[in-house]
């Protein structure tokens, strides 16, 4: 998926945590895709632990460590979740479980096509105006 289609999905799904940390799920939407500006280096994007549940969870398990703030480690894992699940429904496959694994991959559309970078990005807005939507139900209701 597009970069702006992984944050405000994330975006969307993070108005369910108690607390959130904005800049940090930020960070961790996007992170899984730092191997696209490190090939320079060789690194072929999404060959890599930058697309896998381990390095998520090293990653997370260093943050904690760092901070001590469960919601910065909620928020950054949430982002970088969600961008793996994205990737993971795309044509390219992903190593989930680096080293153990070669890539998967569900094959149901490319991440730059515009269509399911649209939807994903309508269902993020009701998502987000869900709260403000259930409220003018419950007014109109009364």
């Amino acid at each position: 998926m597009l970069s702006l289609t992984t944050f405000i999905f994330s975006y969307s799904l993070s108005t369910f945590l108690k607390k959130r940390n904005i800049f940090w799920l930020a960070i961790g939407s996007l992170f899984p895709s730092i191997d696209f500006s490190l090939s320079f280096l060789g690194i072929i994007h999404r060959q890599n632990p930058f697309h896998s549940l381990t390095l998520l969870f090293l990653l997370s398990v260093f943050l904690y460590s760092l901070t001590k703030r469960k919601e910065i480690v909620h928020s950054f894992s949430l982002g970088y979740s969600v961008h793996l699940f994205l990737d993971l429904l795309s044509f390219e496959p992903i190593p989930l479980f680096y080293p153990l694994s070669f890539g998967y991959s569900l094959n149901l559309f490319y991440s730059s096509s515009f269509l399911p970078n649209f939807l994903l990005i309508l269902v993020s807005g009701i998502i987000i105006l869900r709260k403000d939507f259930l409220k003018l139900i419950r007014i109109r209701q009364s």
